[in-house]
């Protein structure tokens, strides 16, 4: 990570999960015991994106939106 150095940036990385915390996860999801909803982010069509962007500015808004050319 040179780059990272030469620019000062202190990297964290997480990881080292095991096969079995997955299959954990996977159950939860599989159960609804998480919502996952919220993770997901919002709909909009191509003519929001726009205004979308603006909001997302706002540290209260959504920063995960996905884009629907259909809408």
């Amino acid at each position: 990570m040179p780059t990272a150095q030469n620019k000062r940036l202190t990297v964290h990385f997480a990881g080292g999960e095991l096969p079995d915390d997955m299959v954990v996860a996977r159950d939860a999801i599989a159960s609804c015991q998480i919502d996952l909803r919220p993770w997901l982010g919002e709909g909009i069509g191509l003519a929001e994106v726009a205004s979308t962007l603006q909001t997302m500015a706002d540290p209260g808004r959504a920063i995960r939106y996905v884009v629907d050319p259909a809408r």
